[in-house]
């Protein structure tokens, strides 16, 4: 594969998209409900105030707060945050994080995509490189990244799941079980577990 100079969402595998398509009918409610409800306060991530300001401050944070001044944050936003103070752990910096901020907000129909896919119990996968670029990946795809790529370049490889699933409790909505995952499709069995 290429270098690359930012955060490739793959497109989801043919399994993944036919199991979006086949719920068709939510569709639209799911998209409304990531995009357009402000749902969650920064105190609802992992994100500090101080913080907040900061990252705003270096371009990380969309413009986004409401009359009162404070954030309000939709679904999209609070698994974003939460994913930017995990990376900022492994000392990723501003510069180098600007490829995460693109992947979720210019990149929206391919990270819905993700996230439905996410929704409907398929694990997704975040692969971040040393220079802030990498990839999305639904399992399938993933199985054969990791067929052709050798494992010898550094990278953290974040679960998206989680993150999805910490939203969805605050707001006291069932979470999601992973039922397609990238290990049982390398092991050649059923994505089901």
């Amino acid at each position: 594969m290429p270098e690359l100079d930012s955060i490739k969402i793959c497109k989801l595998s043919k399994e993944a998209q036919a199991k979006i398509d086949s719920k068709a009918e939510y569709r639209e409610k799911i998209l409304h409900f990531f995009h357009n409800d402000d749902l969650f306060r920064i105190g609802n991530t992992n994100v500090s105030a101080r913080n907040a300001v900061y990252l705003e401050k270096v371009g990380l944070l969309k413009e986004k707060k409401a009359k009162t001044g404070w954030r309000k944050l939709n679904f999209i936003d609070a698994i974003y945050f939460d994913l930017l103070v995990e990376l900022r752990k492994f000392g990723m910096t501003a510069k180098k994080l600007i490829h995460l901020k693109e992947a979720f907000y210019k990149s929206d129909d391919a990270m819905d995509a993700m996230l439905l896919a996410a929704f409907y119990g398929y694990e997704i996968t975040l692969i971040i490189f040393n220079d802030g670029s990498g990839y999305i990946f639904d399992p399938y795809t993933l199985a054969d990244y990791s067929k052709k790529v050798p494992n010898d370049k550094a990278r953290i490889i974040l679960e998206l799941n989680p993150y999805v699933n910490k939203a969805l409790s605050l707001l006291n909505i069932p979470t999601v079980k992973i039922s397609y995952t990238a290990r049982n499709i390398e092991k050649g069995g059923n994505a089901d577990r």
